[in-house]
């Protein structure tokens, strides 16, 4: 515990241990104590007791420095803000601090606390996003104020990463973030002049990926579906996984493997997609038949002693080491699927993707409604469907104008 004592105000770098994370570590905070009164500043830190006495060493280590380090610039933060005022009240030292973490000429501090808010709220796919931003547009300008963001500035950054060979996908994640960052300055009157702003469709339109066509037809499918050459038992679990996920809606393995074996009943699977588990808009669960084919890839792969529906994922795992693992399964998945593909002559990556897209595209060419393919899929709005869809027509419309005269 690091004390400091100024003008009456107590300053304690404390484990806050008052409520644990999912995780099991305690927030690192700043305590500061005024006439009785304390108050709580998050470092940006989770610890564990034993790696905080290591931190808060007199002699810290190699390996803790760099945690040392941002609790010594936090604590550094709150005391020049403290000495900064003529007359201390926790509502001005608030001020205080917004105002030297949101300098109008830099916009990387307030990035950095989305990031880091984003991963207090255990929402780790959003983080990672805003963390490859972050250096995205360092790497690209180095230090950038909030008035630097002009259209001119947003159509230099694409053109310069189109060059570097990124994909418009790519580029329009990294915009919608800064834009997202934009709109939080408005919120928090760093920015007031609301005319300045860049993101007018009239000014500047953020790149989207091209829909390119990622669904396989029916022949394809079954290729991989018969497919039994394994060079590696792991190549079966992979194999297996990607038609699981085919059969089932085309479900995202983030879902696949969080499910629980409670969501299967009576022949069918009921659940909230992860990604949409915070949205007012997805009141509604999505359910799904479970074919005697799907039913024999779970019994393969499921565990007794494990919750969840198929094996992947251990009980107790907090939040963070579900999307480590999680990502890693799909890196292996989308590995091992190129490497079947390229060996029974499908010359398509046939990744995670690709399970979900040739999902969507059997029902369609099936003459399945899309407000019924929308459900399936836990889309939020039928517009979001018919994108997702409109890499299909061409191929369906010159099928449908083949039979014509026939």
């Amino acid at each position: 515990m690091q004390i400091v004592c100024t003008m009456r105000i107590l300053i304690e770098v404390i484990l806050d241990k008052r409520r644990s994370k999912s995780s099991g570590l305690y927030a690192v905070k700043v305590r500061v104590t005024y006439l009785r009164q304390q108050k709580y500043y998050y470092v940006g830190l989770d610890l564990s007791q034993d790696e905080f006495d290591n931190v808060m060493a007199l002699k810290v280590k190699l390996a803790h420095k760099d945690k040392r380090i941002a609790i010594d610039n936090r604590l550094a933060e709150i005391r020049n803000a403290i000495d900064g005022l003529s007359n201390f009240s926790f509502g001005q030292l608030d001020v205080a601090l917004k105002s030297a973490v949101t300098d109008s000429n830099d916009i990387f501090p307030l990035f950095e606390r989305m990031y880091q808010e984003k991963i207090q709220e255990e929402k780790f796919s959003t983080a990672s996003t805003y963390k490859t931003s972050i250096r995205s547009f360092k790497e690209f300008q180095g230090r950038i104020g909030y008035f630097d963001i002009t259209p001119s500035f947003l159509k230099r950054y694409e053109a310069a990463m189109l060059k570097k060979g990124y994909s418009a996908t790519t580029i329009g994640i990294n915009v919608r973030n800064l834009r997202t960052l934009y709109n939080k300055a408005v919120a928090e009157k760093i920015i007031t002049d609301v005319t300045l702003y860049p993101f007018k469709k009239s000014s500047y339109k953020i790149p989207r990926g091209k829909n390119i066509k990622k669904a396989l037809d029916k022949e394809e499918i079954m290729k991989i579906y018969h497919f039994n050459d394994y060079h590696a038992p792991i190549e079966k679990w992979a194999k297996e996984m990607w038609i699981l996920s085919y059969l089932l809606n085309g479900i995202n393995p983030s879902d696949l493997f969080r499910l629980p074996k409670t969501s299967f009943d009576d022949g069918y699977i009921s659940f909230y997609r992860k990604k949409t588990e915070d949205s007012s808009t997805s009141s509604l669960p999505i359910v799904i038949y479970v074919r005697d084919e799907a039913k024999h890839i779970i019994e393969n792969w499921s565990k007794d002693t494990s919750p969840f529906l198929v094996n992947g994922l251990e009980e107790g795992m907090s939040e963070e080491q579900k999307f480590k693992t999680i990502h890693q399964k799909i890196k292996m998945i989308n590995d091992y699927m190129r490497r079947i593909a390229g060996r029974i002559g499908i010359d398509k990556p046939c990744t995670c993707y690709y399970a979900r897209h040739s999902y969507a595209q059997s029902l369609k060419e099936s003459g399945v409604a899309i407000e019924v393919i929308s459900e399936s899929l836990g889309h939020c709005s039928l517009a979001t469907t018919r994108f997702y869809l409109s890499s299909f027509k061409r191929e369906t419309i010159k099928n449908a104008v083949a039979n014509l005269l026939d």
